[in-house]
């Protein structure tokens, strides 16, 4: 990591545990109150995020507007049969009227390894390179093989603890995902961990870490 990187990732991780964080969020929230509801949505959009889930070859497009989740099925082609996985997505962005559109790579619950780990709060200064160095201890394999993510724990960490979510996978897995995304020039803004035990039945729900790496995201 250079030196940009790490100031980037050192100002996210402050940000995200900060009280100007939890006041912004606080004042969004109560100056929304004060707006009628028919135009809430206009003037405070929500990102619509789009979650892809694999099966063997088949990939399915979810949709996420608000707090509704469900697989998208508005994008056919002149048969009356739904199109592949990359026009889906495009025919959401199309559709977006402007409103900032996400979208995710879930991989199936059984192509990462996640692990609960803590670590002393002093650790939270150089997290990627505390976690890296002791990578071993908790995976059975080197920062050189793997992508990791993570995400803090805020609910279990304490002044003297800092717990969170890792999450690891394969290089190649995630040069797959890329490579997948942008044979069909799609923008991927993140690789995630779908949680649901039984993709087939259930709608997908995710880890909330970001496993594409850093000089791959959207600046």
């Amino acid at each position: 990591m250079n030196t940009l990187e790490k100031l980037q990732n050192d100002l996210s991780q402050w940000y995200e545990s900060s009280s100007i964080r939890q006041f912004m969020h606080w004042w969004k929230t109560e100056l929304k109150s004060f707006v009628p509801k028919k135009y809430q949505e206009k003037l405070f959009p929500q990102s619509i995020l789009v979650l892809l889930t694999q099966n063997g070859e088949e990939i399915k497009v979810w949709c996420q507007k608000g707090q509704n989740l469900s697989l998208y099925e508005d994008a056919k082609n002149e048969a009356g049969e739904q199109e592949d996985w990359w026009h889906q997505v495009q025919h959401i962005i199309n559709k977006a009227e402007g409103q900032n559109v996400v979208v995710k790579y879930l991989l199936a619950n059984d192509e990462a390894l996640v692990r609960k780990i803590d670590l002393p709060q002093a650790a939270k200064e150089n997290l990627e390179e505390v976690i890296g160095y002791e990578l071993d201890q908790y995976v059975p394999f080197s920062a050189e093989q793997v992508q990791l993510g993570y995400k803090i724990d805020k609910q279990n960490s304490n002044e003297d603890k800092l717990w969170l979510d890792l999450a690891v996978i394969p290089k190649e897995k995630v040069t797959q995902v890329i490579n997948m995304f942008d044979e069909k020039t799609v923008a991927l803004d993140a690789i995630d961990v779908n949680l649901t035990q039984d993709a087939e039945k259930e709608a997908p729900s995710f880890l909330g870490i970001n496993l594409l790496p850093k000089d791959k995201r959207k600046a």
